[in-house]
């Protein structure tokens, strides 16, 4: 059958030829167009699109982070609001001062021969600050165990302590 169509094809004058490979060529030529190339370029399109905007949001965050202070300069600007405010600083004393200049309560002290359990409901300042006293002590105070849980935005901290005589 297709030798035949051929056959008709090659005895038609040579116009009408060209006319049907010209057709054909550009029916080709638009189906390329509309399956292949046509969704490529959109792509490129949306693609070239993206590029834009995120080209446009560097620009504005690079604008925003020259106008920042160098770090350094935010560095020293948060340790001075660090230090504004702490409290004023610990002049020395008992245990259960410290506690209350540091803003903290006393829940329960449990205190035996070899150390004792404290409960405190403190800030974190504070915390650190109670274990830089019992780190100071002498003989020697040696946390045998701790815990630390969150109430009502504070920490509540159980020390247990032992007495150790060998420092």
């Amino acid at each position: 059958m297709s030798h035949n169509w051929l056959t008709g094809w090659l005895y038609l004058p040579l116009w009408w030829r060209v006319l049907t490979l010209l057709l054909g060529s550009l029916l080709l030529a638009c189906a390329l167009w509309w399956c292949g190339l046509r969704p490529m370029l959109h792509q490129a399109e949306v693609l070239n699109r993206m590029l834009w905007q995120q080209s446009a949001h560097n620009r504005l965050t690079q604008r925003a982070l020259l106008r920042q202070p160098p770090p350094p300069l935010l560095e020293a600007d948060i340790t001075r609001l660090e230090n504004a405010l702490l409290p004023a600083k610990y002049g020395g004393g008992s245990l259960a001062a410290l506690i209350a200049h540091s803003g903290g309560t006393m829940e329960t002290w449990q205190p035996d021969n070899q150390g004792g359990e404290l409960t405190v409901r403190m800030g974190w300042r504070g915390f650190l600050a109670v274990l830089a006293y019992l780190r100071g002590l002498s003989p020697g105070i040696v946390l045998s165990g701790f815990s630390l849980s969150e109430q009502e935005g504070l920490l509540l901290v159980r020390l247990s302590m032992v007495l150790n005589d060998d420092l």
